[in-house]
């Protein structure tokens, strides 16, 4: 599902940062000053790049291309990192972002020998120099495979499905939301939409119609074989042998009725009986194997939207999800709800665990920190992972100051106990955090992170392992 290099892009010349021109309104200004420091606040790869040489990476860059440290991508081009059938044309592509302003999939090179599927961006840069821009690639792998295994589940939900030898029929709230192929044969219908969303008591003749109306849960109580007339849309009647099963895990308003024509049936009277006896043990498998699958289908689209939301190491809400209930609590906050307070949180010698115990015991370390912050705070509260050893914590509706100083200089003293990662000596670190408030140091989620954020790199400045307010 990568996007293969377009054809065209082999076709342009060498690429050249004075011909492209720059197609910017709006969006975010650099400042070499604070470049480096604004990348890593990415949680995705951030790299800038002049004359088309990278220039400086982020820590999570480093991190998602399996480098020992983000400077080891300094003075390398952005083709060194691209599998060959992008690397060819990776100037082509970067004028092709630029230029358009449309982000690009790619695979690019992992230290491992592996490589990893990215959705890649381009922006100009030219506040830092006239030939100067960011790149940021999000790293998509693990999505690209959900889709497939979603795709793979719909195919074969699908061909067990339209090849059962039964109507097969979803119900949900008293409509038809699924029917298969062999259903639409048995009632004449020519596409499915011909059902789709009528109510469930079309499905049969008259007399039938009132029961399958209104005692579905009943019927799905049943173990054996219904008799009951379908009609179909010419209003031919069919005779027919029905079971209804209740779907748990959808909820209560969803059933699967299964309806086998017995038309024929009714003129081979002495194979009627052996004939019952098998489609109640085939009712009963494929009823489990349908279930079965959609759940899997369901439970694989749960946790596509569940990446969206949360760090993949963590578990923690990512950047997007923490500003999103930032905003909902500023939206919905008023006199009575108290103080909101942010806590930037940044770990303090996190660096030198990665470079002397290795990266693995650098993400346990991450992951034991998400679970000490998920500990010192009241289930009403939130704590985020930002991006690399960045984390935030949000007090909703605090009676007063000092609960959150007090439980900010907790945080502080449990990120000062040694960590256990698996190594001969615990790893030892520290944080620096600080604090902005609702509303006094910003009404927007960007102002309040921003606030808290200028409050922590006070904290470093002065010697780390502390907190401080915004002023």
């Amino acid at each position: 599902m990568n996007q293969p290099a377009p054809s065209n892009l082999q076709k342009e010349p060498a690429f050249d940062l004075g011909s492209v021109p720059e197609r910017r309104s709006g969006g975010v200004r650099f400042l070499e000053s604070g470049i480096s420091h604004m990348l890593d606040f990415y949680p995705d790869l951030a790299c800038l790049l002049r004359g088309g040489v990278i220039e400086y990476m982020n820590r999570s860059g480093a991190a998602i291309l399996g480098l020992a440290d983000e400077g080891d991508a300094s003075g390398r081009r952005l083709a060194d990192f691209l599998v060959p059938e992008f690397a060819d044309v990776a100037d082509a592509i970067v004028a092709h972002m630029l230029t358009h302003r449309e982000p690009f999939s790619a695979r690019m090179k992992v230290a491992t020998g592996k490589a990893v599927s990215v959705k890649m961006s381009a922006q100009w840069a030219r506040e830092i120099g006239a030939d100067a821009f960011v790149l940021t690639a999000q790293d998509i792998t693990q999505r690209l495979e959900l889709l497939e295994e979603i795709k793979r589940s719909e195919e074969k939900f699908r061909h067990l499905v339209d090849n059962a030898l039964d109507l097969v029929c979803a119900i949900e709230h008293g409509r038809i939301t699924f029917i298969n192929q062999t259903g639409l044969d048995i009632l004449r219908a020519s596409r499915a939409t011909d059902l789709i969303g009528k109510d469930v008591s079309e499905l049969f003749s008259a007399d039938y119609r009132q029961i399958f109306t209104d005692a579905l849960p009943e019927l799905s109580l049943e173990s054996g074989l219904m008799p009951a007339k379908l009609l179909r849309l010419d209003a031919v009647p069919v005779d027919a042998h029905v079971t209804v099963s209740r779907a748990a895990h959808f909820g209560k308003d969803f059933f699967v009725i299964q309806a086998r024509d017995i038309s024929e049936h009714r003129r081979a009277v002495m194979t009627l009986h052996s004939t019952n006896l098998e489609l109640e043990d085939r009712v009963r498998s494929r009823t489990r194997d349908l279930e079965e699958e959609v759940y899997r289908r369901r439970s694989a689209e749960e946790r596509l939207r569940g990446m969206a939301n949360h760090d993949g190491l963590t578990g923690l809400p990512n950047r997007g999800h923490l500003l999103e209930i930032l905003q909902s609590e500023i939206d919905g906050a008023n006199d009575n709800s108290g103080l909101m307070a942010v806590m930037y949180v940044d770990l303090d010698g996190f660096k030198s665990v990665n470079d002397t115990l290795g990266h693995d015991a650098g993400d346990l370390l991450l992951k034991i920190v998400a679970q000490r912050l998920k500990g010192c705070i009241r289930k009403s509260d939130l704590a985020a992972r930002i991006g690399g050893d960045e984390f935030v914590v949000v007090l909703r509706k605090v009676k007063n100051l000092s609960i959150v100083e007090t439980r900010a200089r907790e945080i502080v003293q449990m990120m000062a106990e040694p960590f256990d990662v698996g190594s001969e000596q615990p790893a030892d670190i520290g944080a620096s955090v600080g604090v902005a408030l609702f509303p006094d140091n910003g009404a927007t989620p960007d102002a309040l992170l921003k606030a808290a954020d200028s409050a922590m790199y006070g904290v470093k400045q002065a010697g780390k392992g502390a907190i401080a307010f915004a002023s």
